[in-house]
């Protein structure tokens, strides 16, 4: 699944800041998926998460300016960004929506 992202050129990365010992999206998404966080966090992170982990400069800050970043720096054409404290995921595929629950 990682070779076809990159292959068809889709980035899908989780934006957190501060939140190392509550970050709940990892649990829903295979182990592979970046987490991006900021320099100075990289170490709690690295303790709290088994995920890759892409930083940014510190001096990084506000959303909107996070977004940029990622677009900026990323090749791929395509960057889906994540919120960190997500616990369930919807698809939308059928005729009606399912829910994909955090495993217990």
């Amino acid at each position: 699944m990682k070779n076809l992202l990159k292959e068809l050129g889709i980035k899908i990365v989780i934006l957190s800041r501060g939140r190392s010992d509550s970050i709940s999206t990892t649990k829903l998404l295979p182990d592979f998926i970046d987490v991006l966080v900021p320099e100075s966090q990289k170490e709690q992170y690295e303790k709290a998460i088994t995920n890759p982990i892409i930083t940014t400069p510190d001096d990084i800050k506000g959303l909107g300016v996070l977004r940029n970043w990622c677009l900026s720096n990323f090749e791929e054409e395509t960057v889906i960004m994540l919120d960190d404290d997500l616990f369930a995921l919807y698809c939308n595929t059928g005729r009606h929506a399912r829910k994909n629950n955090r495993p217990t």
